[in-house]
This record gives C-alpha cells, sequence and structure tokens, in this order.
C-alpha cells in the first residue's frame, strides 16, 4: 500500500483537476476555430420575397432560399 500525506493527495487532486481544464479549454479553442472558419466562408443572403436571411456555402450570383424555395440573384 502507498502512503501519501494529506497535503500530498491535495495537491496531486489540483494538479489533476488543472490539466482536466486545461484539456477541456484546449478542446473548446480548437473546435470553435474550426467553426469561425467555415462561417468567414458563407456567404449572406436575404431572400426578396419572404425577407428570410440566411447563409449559402456557395459563392454563386444566385441562391435559394430555404424558406420559400424562391431564387435570389446578387443584383437585387
Amino acid at each position: 500500500m502507498i502512503q501519501i500525506t494529506l497535503r500530498t493527495a491535495i495537491l496531486l487532486y489540483l494538479g489533476f483537476l488543472s490539466a482536466a481544464v486545461c484539456a477541456i479549454w484546449l478542446y473548446t479553442e480548437v473546435s470553435t476555430r474550426g467553426t469561425f472558419r467555415r462561417l468567414t466562408r458563407q456567404n449572406f443572403w436575404q431572400c426578396e420575397y419572404c425577407g428570410y436571411s440566411y447563409l449559402d456555402d456557395e459563392a454563386v450570383e444566385i441562391s435559394r432560399c430555404p424558406r420559400c424555395e424562391s431564387f435570389n440573384s446578387l443584383d437585387g
């Protein structure tokens, strides 16, 4: 049986806890950066007919509204 003091046990607990917090923070930082990169590649559209605002993945001159399925162009 391994004998440790209370002070050592508390220090080990705090070390593992801070390592877990750092790992969670690092994971969220890495995962949200991918989301921001994807959002910068999308284009903002507002439907001319129903007024619905949406993001479209493709950089095209004509986009289809997901709500009313009408076609919208960049010219307006």
